[in-house]
């Protein structure tokens, strides 16, 4: 029934395109062809996942953290992190490089406990510590928890250019330790994210790769096999040694809806019993934000086109037995403008979900929260 639909809609495409006499010189075969390529490109259904799934409570709402606002350069879509950090909420925004009224290579700190802030835009001078020669990686930095991650190099444009990993941490006080985590020859090294609140260096040399973290510590080395397609790192799970990836070797229309998964421990992809590499189903896309769950992982993205205007869609996958399943989701309506489209974070502990947005209240920035259990 479902292909006779399919093909009933091509051909009132057809009609509306074209003349009587067009379509009736398409052949069959050519018909088919339109058919298959509808449905390779046609949204995932997930009815069947769904009919059982339950719903995610928003379990507290703050309209206001701090009662305060922030200034424009404190709270920045592009290079803002928001977490919970030992009772203290941390707001570090990092510009790597120079922007109307702000230098390249400082640090805005903002910290509150409870819900009041004991620190406020204090601006910290990175140059010093990274290097007035170097500059920062574009996508080369990222955020864990109270920390900043970053890769710096001293020429762009040389291939024998200089390196180094840095890791700069922020305590209560809103003062900070860096640490250089390797300096070298500049190498195949990118930021990646692990649902555990926060980022990752990946670094490959030759066919080994490692994963390390904030404090210059690798949980995790793997080494890159024949049967590992080139790929993008979609997120790590740290507590399932369990890196997910999408690839643009696959067919191109299913590289927006599967990913793969590289099993860190084995050094192998993992398989279905077919012997077919197994694929993965769930929420993603550019703006996509994950963070650990119960059992699994949430994800977090922006709808701009929700029935109530700009909504958030708040999702939670269990896995088990190698599967990953849809077990509840809640959709987030947004009463202020947000900054920009990507101005939202989150991070989780225990069991439950803190989702930040930076909003404009009376056109000024500020940040409100959500707290989600499952």
């Amino acid at each position: 029934m479902k292909r006779i639909l399919f093909v009933t809609s091509v051909a009132l495409l057809l009609t509306a395109c074209g003349s009587k006499e067009d379509i009736n010189n398409i052949s069959e075969k050519e018909i088919e062809k339109i058919v298959d390529e509808v449905e390779i490109n046609e949204p995932i259904e997930e009815e069947a996942q769904n009919s059982n799934q339950g719903e995610l409570v928003i379990d507290s709402t703050t309209e206001q953290l701090g009662s305060d606002t922030l200034s424009d350069i404190a709270l920045h879509s592009d290079y803002t992190h928001i977490a919970v950090k030992d009772d203290f909420t941390y707001i570090l925004t990092f510009y790597p490089y120079k922007e109307p009224n702000v230098e390249s290579k400082t640090l805005y700190v903002s910290i509150l406990k409870n819900d009041k802030f004991v620190v406020k835009e204090k601006l910290i001078n990175l140059a010093s510590i990274i290097g007035d020669e170097y500059r920062i990686r574009e996508e080369g930095f990222g955020f864990k928890e109270n920390s900043l991650i970053l890769i710096a190099e001293d020429d762009f444009m040389n291939n024998d250019a200089n390196q180094k990993l840095i890791s700069i941490t922020v305590d209560e006080k809103g003062e900070i330790e860096s640490k250089i985590i390797s300096e070298s020859k500049v190498s195949n090294v990118k930021i990646i994210q692990g649902l555990n609140n926060g980022f990752y260096f990946l670094e490959c040399k030759s066919s080994s790769c490692s994963i390390i973290d904030a404090e210059g510590k690798i949980p995790f080395t793997f080494e890159v096999t024949n049967a590992m397609p080139e790929f993008e790192v979609l997120f790590l799970d740290e507590e399932a040694s369990r890196l997910y990836i999408e690839t643009w070797g696959y067919i191109k229309a299913k590289r927006n809806e599967e990913a793969l998964a590289i099993d860190l421990v084995a050094n192998d992809m993992i398989w279905e019993e077919n012997g077919a590499m197994k694929p993965y189903y769930f929420e993603k896309n550019t703006t996509t934000k994950y963070a650990r769950a119960k059992d699994g992982f949430y994800t977090v993205r922006l709808n701009v086109y929700g029935k109530s205007g700009y909504e958030l869609e708040v999702k939670y996958y269990k896995v088990k037995n190698n599967e990953i399943m849809l077990e509840a989701e809640t959709i987030i309506p947004l009463s202020l403008e947000l900054i920009s489209y990507e101005n939202f974070y989150i991070s989780s502990n225990n069991d439950s979900l803190n989702i930040y947005t930076g909003v404009l209240y009376k056109g000024r920035p500020t940040v409100q929260k959500y707290v989600i259990k499952n």
